[in-house]
């Protein structure tokens, strides 16, 4: 990769990764396995999950393996739609010939009205995406969670855009019963993991069957034992617990990245593009942004910036935008270049 690129793309995000294994990790060696041990059991304390299972593919793969292993009685299951993501879901779901129900702009129904709406739902799975990057959203699953615990339902939660370690005291990881990361968005970690999260280790035995090789339940019998059902690299498992540790410990990185958001926030304001605010008092570092110049469409943008070697995520929401993700690695001065273009375009 030219050195000279500025990456502003919400997926893949411009990755830091703290440091660097001084030898060479083995494949399957003892040191390997209790390394991905090591891994599991700090993201389970993390992300307050009593169990983690990892998968060396990314996350969509992930929730394939997800929904392709639920068992006979879980075939049908509810969508509740926020964008692009969670069409996306959408299409693993039906391509595993699952009966879908769908449910839209729900976020604004009160309790009685949510009751009322699931009292009459047979599935007991239902699926979402929690920061949505196609509109630049984290929504609010709060009493969605409530009625569906109440109704003795399973919530799943996409998490993959979801910046974990810009959110201190954190609720949205107490709201579902599954959840799925990934070592790169969640983590700033360079990519290659997802994850399952899991409140209940319960469910994996009532929900799941083994029903092929690359099932759930295979997954979890290999992790336990330290290892993946593929050939992987031991070193990215290695770089995810020093990137986790540093998160952890290293309060400075956070607030550094929240600063930076800040500084794109106020800068943008005088660029001409409008900035849709997340409207959460939780942190993205995803950002919607609306083209409001006459006759400037999304992919003029896109190609413009790309030329001047400045790249952002396109249109996902078809409403003339672009995508701008803040990563901790950005920095103010690759901020003021890409808002200078912006105000010259």
């Amino acid at each position: 990769m030219n050195n000279n690129q500025i990456i502003f793309t919400p997926g893949p995000q411009k990755c830091k990764n703290f440091s660097k294994p001084n030898r060479t990790i083995y494949h399957r060696s003892l040191e390997a396995c209790n390394n991905l041990k090591l891994m599991n059991q700090s993201l389970a304390k993390y992300t307050k999950n009593t169990k983690i299972i990892s998968f060396p593919l990314s996350a969509t793969e992930t929730f394939d393996v997800f929904i392709n292993s639920l068992n006979k009685e879980n075939q049908e299951v509810t969508l509740i739609k926020t964008g692009y993501w969670s069409d996306n879901l959408k299409k693993v779901i039906l391509k595993n010939h699952l009966n879908l129900i769908e449910y839209e702009n729900i976020f604004d129904l009160q309790e009685k009205e949510l009751i009322e709406l699931f009292s009459k739902n047979k599935s007991n799975l239902f699926i979402s995406v929690l920061n949505e990057t196609s509109t630049g959203k984290i929504y609010d699953f709060s009493l969605i969670s409530k009625v569906l615990k109440n109704l003795n339902k399973k919530l799943f939660l996409d998490m993959v855009s979801y910046p974990i370690y810009l959110n201190e005291n954190d609720d949205n990881l107490l709201m579902s019963d599954f959840i799925l990361l990934s070592c790169a968005k969640n983590f700033a970690c360079n990519p290659g993991i997802s994850y399952l999260g899991f409140k209940n280790v319960k469910d994996i035995e009532e929900m799941f069957s083994e029903n092929n090789y690359l099932s759930l339940k295979e997954f979890e019998y290999f992790n336990d034992k330290g290892e993946f059902i593929h050939t992987y690299d031991p070193n990215r498992v290695w770089q995810m617990n020093e990137n986790i540790e540093m998160l952890n410990k290293q309060k400075n990185i956070r607030n550094e990245n929240i600063s930076k958001i800040d500084y794109f926030k106020k800068a943008i304001k005088i660029s001409g593009f409008e900035l849709q605010e997340n409207n959460s008092k939780y942190i993205s570092n995803v950002f919607h942004i609306v083209i409001t110049k006459p006759n400037l469409t999304s992919k003029q943008v896109v190609d413009y910036l790309a030329k001047n070697n400045i790249f952002v995520g396109g249109d996902l929401n078809e409403d003339n935008s672009i995508r701008v993700c803040i990563s901790l690695m950005t920095t103010n001065d690759e901020i003021d270049l890409l808002v200078n273009h912006l105000k010259q375009i």
